[in-house]
């Protein structure tokens, strides 16, 4: 009788940590999605300035890529505030969940930096100009 409760507590105790672990796994998956959603309405607005490109003059472009400027430097904090979240070892564990918005990131930083020196960027110097391990 004694062994059937403390295997019951056991199978109690197990469960609760399993529960906890899970918990905490959705209320980090939660902080990255809101995340996620910050960086993708910052997005919006850099395809927003960007889009101008198409109708103003080549001698114009560097301007429009310059006003877009403030948009990259909340795209740079929002991406060190998404690694914060990120425990240690678990990269691909929720990798899925941003790699998107990384891609549209890529793309416009890369983008933009064409359009201003006429050059395009490798991984490292992107990496550095976004402040980012993720990219």
């Amino acid at each position: 009788m004694q062994s059937q409760s403390t295997d019951a507590q056991a199978a109690t105790t197990l469960f609760s940590d399993v529960q906890k672990c899970l918990t905490d796994e959705q209320g980090t998956i939660e902080e990255i999605r809101l995340r996620v959603r910050e960086m993708e309405q910052v997005c919006r607005e850099i395809y927003a300035v960007l889009q101008s490109i198409h109708q103003c003059g080549t001698s114009e472009i560097t301007d429009v890529c310059h006003k877009a400027a403030p948009q990259f430097a909340k795209i740079q904090d929002q991406l060190k505030q998404l690694e914060s979240l990120i425990p240690a070892n678990s990269y691909y564990k929720y990798h899925d969940r941003w790699k998107a918005i990384i891609q549209r990131i890529v793309f416009l930083t890369t983008l933009a930096h064409y359009l201003i020196t006429g050059k395009l960027l490798s991984r490292s110097e992107l990496s550095k100009q976004l402040g980012s391990k993720f990219v």
